[in-house]
């Protein structure tokens, strides 16, 4: 194993505990050793990210080892992609107030009562591509991507849970819908 490897492998064990100052150095010891280390430099953004939301950077950092190994060829993009805009989002949000015109779309509960009298699928691939659905609690937001899970729509789940995390951070329910959510895909591979 090389030295870059060994920083790396110290840094992912103290970013898992929340020791964001000393997996931080860990990763700057791997660029050190090796400068074109992409995984210290996202190590690196997660770790700065950590000062703004620490709870969505152990989330995000949760959902690239998943990816590494589920989707190896995209899971880096998608990772600094979403490093980037929750950081922004998370900027953005700290300096003004989001309001929402309610003509733009429909409130999450008519969209569950839409749900109440036909199938979920036929609902949503009616409503996502023409209206928005506005999500304005997080048990709504995690009720959404246990639906999606649940029919089978496992991109958009993980599409909606990269948009969205960073807004509604991390908790025992969005880890428990991550390893649904990877479960139900190691499912669909092995048919």
């Amino acid at each position: 194993m090389t030295k870059a490897k060994s920083f790396i492998m110290k840094a992912e064990r103290a970013l898992s505990s929340s020791d964001f100052e000393r997996a931080a150095l860990n990763y700057n010891l791997s660029i050190a050793q090796k400068p074109d280390n992409e995984e210290a430099v996202i190590g690196i953004m997660l770790c700065s990210y950590a000062k703004l939301r620490p709870d969505v950077a152990l989330m995000i950092f949760e959902l690239y080892e998943i990816l590494r190994s589920d989707r190896p060829k995209e899971a880096k993009s998608m990772v600094i992609n979403l490093i980037e805009t929750a950081e922004k989002e998370e900027i953005a949000l700290q300096s003004e107030g989001e309001s929402i015109d309610p003509q733009d779309g429909i409130a999450y509960d008519d969209f569950k009562r839409l749900i109440n009298s036909d199938t979920f699928s036929s609902i949503y691939e009616k409503t996502v591509w023409s209206t928005n659905v506005f999500i304005s609690h997080k048990s709504e937001w995690l009720d959404f991507l246990e639906r999606l899970i649940d029919h089978g729509y496992t991109d958009m789940a993980y599409f909606y849970l990269e948009e969205a995390l960073p807004l509604w951070g991390a908790d025992e329910r969005t880890r428990t819908l991550l390893n649904k959510l990877k479960a139900k895909e190691e499912s669909a591979l092995q048919r």
